[in-house]
């Protein structure tokens, strides 16, 4: 039988999954745009809107380095402190946007804003994401749009795998999207080489219950404003220490974010929400995305200090402050400035990085990695998948443990176990599956130190059988 198979290559057929197909915007009555054209060095522009809204984000030709702030009047009739409006990221989910783009800022609730330029800035607009629905949208789940759960009632995400210091608690995606907020695309998936740390340039001021609609604001900012397919972040952490899941697909999976441009297919990206320009984020907030952070890579049995390699695509490069086929190096746990032509992280927090990273990698304790391959062979009665894998600790082959050869199913990460394998002496396994379209698999040790591998795909069987 062997004989008369043809083999195809991993880089064929089987291997990461990326994205297939770009997002578009989709119209939302509760996303709007208001054109306010040129505006000269120092120049302070009062803009009144129709109905109360709770985000706005700057649009701009240029120059690429705007200075906008944007700040709202209070309810008796004083006007708010000045935030930056223009942050440009990146695009995502294979969007194109020709203009400049900032990150979205929370105002709460506001009829009322002024938008002040330092420098001459051209063709600008100003996006907004309404307090309330339009007409024909369908209700949020907190109808008050600044409240979400109690505390106490906020649902967490199982812990299976424990890695490093152990999953720490995550707030399901349900408690801030309800149902009425999905994903439009994905999930796709990449791998995992670093993790970017993210501000939100929102005010730092807010409180408990407001963060859930927060999310929802990024959100549809993000989906209908920028037309990704989700929330750009993987996670969001808050000033009060919580992590929250964000972008749909699984938390321990190397889920494709909007995130860092050109570098989401090898990242996962935590952002904490607030502006930390010149404030760093407290100690709660700092404490989580280190946690989180470890718990993420020691899953891909990656160090927290070092540097990883890489080379600059023409993918989303007009974002970073590299040019196509530039080798570059980044940390394993970077500032979104370091990977894009952004200020991101804010100064503050981004000066608190040199001092996470050794204390991320004091919690990974034992290295534990999983990687697996796979190749297609068509048979006479149909094609068939072969996977094989190594298991490592401390880089020493780990003979006799139980590895599950998963496959991903649904939207939401969930997972079927397809064989339970023991490693051999040489710490190898190999396993096989009828290769079908869309076959995504995965492999993980279960027990301590958990481990997962990157995901494989199949994304087209036409050219075995043809």
């Amino acid at each position: 039988m062997l004989s008369g198979a043809a083999a195809v290559g991993a880089g064929a057929l089987l291997g990461p999954v990326a994205a297939a197909q770009a997002a578009r915007v989709r119209p939302n009555r509760r996303v709007f745009s208001r054109r306010l054209g040129g505006l000269t060095a120092g120049e302070v522009r009062t803009i009144v809107v129709p109905r109360p809204v709770c985000l706005a984000a700057a649009r701009w030709s240029g120059p690429r380095e705007a200075q906008l702030t944007i700040r709202t009047r209070r309810p008796d009739g004083s006007w708010g402190r000045w935030a930056v409006a223009s942050s440009a990221g990146h695009d995502g989910d294979g969007v194109r946007t020709p203009d400049h783009v900032g990150e979205g800022v929370w105002l709460g609730r506001a009829t009322e804003l002024q938008l002040r330029s330092r420098g001459r800035t051209d063709d600008v607009a100003l996006q907004f994401v309404a307090e309330h629905p339009g007409p024909d949208h369908e209700p949020d789940p907190y109808p008050d749009h600044t409240r979400g759960p109690a505390p106490d009632a906020l649902p967490l995400l199982p812990a299976t795998l424990p890695a490093g210091p152990g999953q720490p608690p995550i707030i399901a995606r349900a408690a801030w999207a309800g149902s009425n907020h999905p994903p439009t695309g994905g999930p796709f998936y990449g791998t995992i080489e670093m993790g970017i740390v993210h501000h939100t340039e929102n005010p730092n001021g807010y409180s408990p219950d407001e963060v859930p609609a927060m999310l929802r604001a990024i959100y549809e900012f993000h989906v209908h404003g920028r037309g990704w397919f989700d929330i750009g972040y993987n996670f969001v952490v808050d000033r009060f220490g919580r992590i929250w899941e964000a972008r749909q697909g699984g938390i321990d999976l190397p889920v494709l974010g909007a995130q860092a441009g050109d570098w989401n297919q090898v990242s996962f990206g935590v952002a904490v929400l607030g502006t930390y320009t010149d404030v760093r984020p407290s100690a709660a907030s700092i404490a989580a995305v280190e946690r989180l952070t470890a718990w993420k890579l020691a899953l891909s049995g990656l160090p927290a200090v070092g540097e990883l390699d890489a080379v600059a695509s023409a993918a989303d490069i007009g974002w970073t402050q590299f040019h196509a086929g530039q080798h570059v190096r980044f940390p394993r746990i970077a500032g979104h400035r370091q990977v894009d032509a952004t200020d991101c992280p804010g100064g503050a927090f981004f000066a608190e990085l040199p001092a996470i990273r050794p204390r991320v990698q004091a919690m990974l304790g034992a290295e534990s990695k999983l990687e697996l391959g796979g190749e297609i062979t068509l048979f006479a009665d149909g094609p068939v998948a072969f996977f094989s894998g190594v298991l490592t600790q401390q880089g020493a082959p780990v003979p006799g443990a139980a590895v599950e050869l998963e496959r991903i199913v649904g939207h939401a990460g969930a997972v079927d176990t397809m064989a339970t394998l023991t490693t051999a002496a040489d710490g190898t396994f190999s396993s096989s599956l009828p290769a079908t379209a869309g076959l995504l698999v995965r492999a993980v040790r279960m027990s301590a130190p958990a481990a997962v591998s990157g995901v494989l795909g199949v994304e087209s069987l036409q050219a075995a059988t043809s």
